[in-house]
């Protein structure tokens, strides 16, 4: 109850972090929702009302009644099924019971799929494939993002780099001339905004010169894709610039985090998943915002190659694939004990559950489970995939993943996946496509949740269905996101190189470059492969926001 003058009455706000735009602190007090309003000689009244409406709560909250944000004013309960309980084949007693998990489905995620959205490049279809100009940021720090895209396009059999503009620190624009031009085949024009720092004055200055630079040339210059690999959902605000160079029609945005409305509930000591945000669609662009999640990267890729490779040698066989590794860990996070570090209080609480489960006793044997990190603990590096972090996940039977507190996806999920280890995550809402619980990965909402899943399908008599699962999960990666599977998705609206041959072919080859291209001064190829140390260096760390 609060007492505005001679009044009582009883706000209701959600208690947030202090740091979330949607702490009542953080609100105007005109935002503040007044629900109730009584005079001042009632307020015993309203008090013992307040006591008995939560009192009311507490108990729904324990009879496993679980609460998901919908938005800012919306609160849906959802009941969930009593727990199934699987029984022994062979003494009949129970094993453990496996939990249900609610998942939001009633999510406007569609609207942002790729292929549902009219071609983005080409108008005619064509059989020459569509040529690149990607424009990023200064050679001396080439993104993450920037690597995998510019990898999906040299591996993809229907994109050709022609060029790669480099914005420098110093404004200066460097080109690299990678491939020669078909003057009747359109250009498309792919900017790595995370890599031009979200600096829409930038973003303009280097498609202008890139602009400018294929005119001279005459070269056909037709469309337009600004994509953002930051975990934000909010869309960069150059739309007028976009316009002023290309037209509305001509230019689209894609975006790896499309959510909005995560944060962490210290009351339910738990995330609240939020929601998908409204697709701004034609009011930004010439098309609806295309959703990219984190592909898998191509370098953890070799190095589960290089891993079999070695086990074929030693176990003496002629074909293996990493769902049938042999695997001693049986369950490891990726994480440091006790990190206290922003957004983290998601990964702590699944720590905890993690580590509890050491030497727990399911079937006829312990638990053996692992929190670790890999990697330098200041200077976190985007770009290092080490082989020790490959034979951790190689060695493990189940790889918990957590998404930090106010936003989703990045580069473990999909790395995990390409292992062929049996994945869990918490609820994502603007989850990647193909995957579904307990299809191909495994999905917990809560703590204990998490807990029993884990006792579930690490029990000796379900290895069978988690190495199904598992194996349904390596394939949908290695048959669907792969960086030229993403890339291939943004401009024509659905993957076309190698989808589905997980079996009968290998890893695409880059496109070969042409004889007469003029690198600036070292290849950005060359600086986007990062030699991998032996396994006795530490592991692939996630990207500064993570």
């Amino acid at each position: 109850a609060a007492q505005f003058k001679k009044e009582a009455c009883l706000t209701m706000a959600i208690i947030t972090p202090r740091h979330h735009p949607y702490h009542p602190h953080r609100r105007r007090p005109d935002e503040s929702r007044r629900l109730f309003c009584f005079p001042t000689k009632k307020t015993h009244f309203i008090f013992l009302i307040s006591v008995i409406i939560y009192l009311s709560i507490s108990h729904l909250r324990s009879q496993n009644v679980h609460f998901l944000l919908a938005d800012r004013t919306n609160l849906m309960a959802v009941q969930s099924d009593a727990p199934r309980t699987f029984l022994s084949t062979t003494g009949g007693a129970p094993v453990v019971p496996l939990p249900t998990v609610v998942i939001p489905h009633d999510v406007n995620f569609e609207s942002y799929s790729p292929h549902h959205d009219p071609i983005l490049l080409l108008s005619e279809p064509t059989s020459k494939p569509a040529q690149v100009h990607f424009l990023t940021g200064s050679t001396a720090s080439i993104s993450t993002q920037a690597r995998f895209l510019i990898e999906g396009i040299e591996r993809s059999q229907h994109l050709k780099l022609v060029h790669i503009s480099f914005l420098e620190q110093d404004g200066s624009v460097k080109v690299l001339e990678v491939n020669g031009v078909d003057t009747k085949v359109p250009i498309l024009w792919m900017v790595d905004v995370l890599g031009l720092g979200h600096d829409c004055h930038d973003i303009e200055a280097l498609i202008r010169h890139a602009k400018d630079f294929d005119r001279k040339q005459k070269k056909r210059s037709s469309r337009l894709l600004l994509i953002d690999y930051s975990g934000s959902s909010e869309v960069v605000p150059c739309s007028r610039q976009m316009d002023d160079l290309v037209g509305k029609k001509y230019w689209r945005m894609a975006q790896r985090g499309i959510t909005h409305g995560r944060y962490w509930n210290p009351e339910r000591n738990w995330v609240e998943v939020g929601a998908v945000r409204p697709n701004p669609g034609t009011k930004l662009s010439g098309g609806n915002v295309l959703h990219s999640p984190f592909p898998v990267r191509e370098i953890v890729v070799m190095e589960v190659d290089k891993f079999v490779e070695k086990q074929k040698i030693l176990r003496g066989r002629d074909k293996l694939r990493p769902v049938d590794v042999t695997r001693g860990t049986d369950v490891i996070l990726f994480w440091r004990k006790g990190d206290s570090s922003h957004y983290g209080s998601l990964r702590r609480e699944v720590a905890s559950v993690v580590t509890s489960l050491q030497s727990a006793e399911v079937g006829d044997r312990k638990l053996r489970t692992l929190v670790r990190f890999f990697g330098e603990l200041d200077t976190l590096e985007q770009n290092v995939v080490y082989a020790k972090y490959v034979e951790e996940m190689m060695g493990t039977k189940a790889i918990v993943v957590a998404q930090r507190d106010e936003w989703e996806d990045h580069y473990r999920l999909m790395e995990s996946l390409a292992t062929g280890a049996l994945v869990f995550t918490d609820v994502v809402v603007g989850v990647p496509e193909g995957l579904i619980h307990q299809k191909n990965i495994i999905v917990y909402d809560s703590a204990e949740s998490l807990r029993q899943l884990l006792l579930y399908y690490l029990h000796p008599q379900n290895d069978r269905e988690r190495i199904s699962i598992a194996k349904k999960g390596w394939e949908l990666v290695m048959g669907h996101h792969r960086c030229w599977h993403r890339v291939e998705e943004l401009v024509f609206g659905t993957a076309l190189t190698t989808v589905d041959e997980v079996y009968d072919t290998t890893t695409p080859p880059r496109r070969e470059r042409s004889k007469t291209s003029k690198p600036i001064t070292r290849d950005p190829m060359e600086l986007a492969e990062v030699s991998i140390a032996e396994a006795e260096s530490p592991v692939s760390t996630e990207p500064s926001e993570e």
